[in-house]
């Protein structure tokens, strides 16, 4: 269901790591030392999205991070529906927030709806991308609007302190 899940929602985003069974195996479930849960959303007999949620202790309590999620024909009722789940075993849980992060606008709409404020302590961070090759199939990875991307295509929720003040959401 991951891979099928894969193969239609690709084609949604110009610019995307892989994001399919065997990725998501190797990234979240045969990590040592690191606990993940993953939510699904199902159709049917059809996956419609899935989310990552993390619960790991820190500084002064349990905090919960959306590391990534993937969800069909860019569904924000679907990544709306896993959000709600993940937010509601966060704070049974005992957390004391959850933090998300996207490059996403159209997702960034849903998690503000959800009660997600943007929050930043420090300096801003930015992104850029440079192509030097004319290849007009890479044109669309020259623009950073079509890049899909989440914590999970880094270690960011791991050791960087910084995010847990950045789109945050008390539970």
């Amino acid at each position: 269901q991951f891979d099928a899940l894969w193969q239609s929602a690709q084609r949604d985003y110009p610019v995307i790591s892989r994001r399919d069974r065997r990725f998501l195996q190797w990234r979240f479930f045969s990590r040592p030392g690191v606990a993940y849960t993953v939510l699904a959303a199902t159709r049917g007999d059809q996956l419609s999205g899935y989310l990552v949620l993390r619960l790991a202790e820190r500084g002064h309590g349990l905090r919960a991070y959306l590391v990534d999620w993937l969800v069909k024909d860019k569904s924000t009722q679907v990544l709306a529906l896993l959000t709600r789940e993940a937010i509601g075993r966060a704070r049974d849980a005992g957390a004391v927030f959850v933090s998300v992060r996207t490059g996403t606008p159209l997702f960034e709409k849903v998690f503000r709806g959800l009660g997600f404020a943007y929050w930043r302590l420090g300096p801003p961070e930015y992104f850029g991308v440079r192509l030097d090759a004319p290849d007009p199939a890479l044109q669309d990875a020259g623009q950073v609007a079509n890049w899909y991307f989440t914590m999970g295509d880094g270690d960011a929720e791991m050791g960087f302190e910084g995010l847990d003040q950045i789109g945050r959401a008390h539970v």
